[in-house]
């Protein structure tokens, strides 16, 4: 909610009314909700879109209708774009895990068929190529972004022969499921398994352990999409922009350093 809350307060401020629809990444609804939108002849379009429906978008900006798109990137250029890295952000949170000591990481990610679990993936594979960790395709599950897929996730992972020795989740409601069932399967994080989450859980002080995640800073996409979309709408020549905001890792109790505590183990023996 912080990217509509934060998209609402700047185009309230220029007295527009934000109208919030959700298409559930239901590409069929998409098309629907973004035909009803344009049939009412709103102003602009900010949008998380699944990516199927860029014909429909980029019609209706051809005939003046300012789109932005936010979080996944769109594959054209004549689309205005407000996001961040995912490859970029997921090669360096799993070389973070690598460094910690981390060597059998699973990438609980979103829907396979999005540009987000995608661009993700492609991120894991790197890092894992340049630490010459074999790949593993049982280590990497795909599902929907919901607490039901995260519990799910976690059970197939725990029931694994060789198990993972920490997880990367793809998003808050994945994350939220995997520590629910954790805890209902009294599996300790991040003593029995680590975890890294793509964005931090709404009441971030009240979860134990702290979570150790990677910060997309969706206030900032908010205001910058709006930000965008407002230029688009005062200036009808403006030139199609795409904006990428560098995340940034978070340390928490949900992740050990594994090389430290070897090597505090060896000092500790050699005393």
């Amino acid at each position: 909610m912080a990217i509509a809350s934060e998209v609402e307060k700047y185009l309230s401020e220029e007295g527009y009314i934000l109208i919030i629809m959700s298409s559930d990444d239901d590409a069929h609804k998409e098309r629907k909700n973004i035909e009803l939108l344009n049939e009412q002849k709103v102003d602009g379009l900010i949008l998380t879109a699944t990516g199927k429906n860029n014909d429909i978008l980029l019609s209706i900006e051809k005939m003046g209708t300012p789109v932005v798109i936010i979080d996944r990137k769109p594959d054209t250029h004549e689309l205005n774009y407000v996001g961040t890295d995912k490859q970029t952000a997921c090669y360096d949170g799993v070389k973070k895990l690598l460094n910690m000591g981390y060597r059998r990481i699973a990438l609980v990610n979103g829907p396979k068929d999005i540009i987000t679990s995608f661009e993700r993936y492609n991120g894991y594979l790197r890092a894992l190529y340049d630490f010459d960790i074999p790949y593993n395709n049982n280590y990497v599950l795909y599902g929907p972004f919901n607490e039901e897929f995260g519990g799910y996730a976690l059970k197939k992972i725990w029931n694994m022969e060789h198990r993972p020795d920490v997880i990367v989740s793809g998003g808050e409601m994945i994350t939220l499921g995997i520590m629910d069932t954790a805890k209902d399967l009294e599996i300790n994080i991040p003593d029995d398994i680590g975890l890294l989450s793509f964005g931090n859980l709404a009441n971030s002080k009240l979860v134990v352990p702290s979570l150790a995640y990677i910060e997309s800073f969706p206030g900032l996409v908010g205001r910058k999409s709006a930000e965008m979309l407002l230029e688009c709408l005062k200036n009808s020549n403006y030139s199609v922009k795409h904006i990428s905001i560098k995340t940034e890792f978070r340390i928490g109790n949900s992740l050990r350093n594994i090389n430290k505590t070897k090597q505090d183990a060896a000092a500790k023996k050699a005393n």
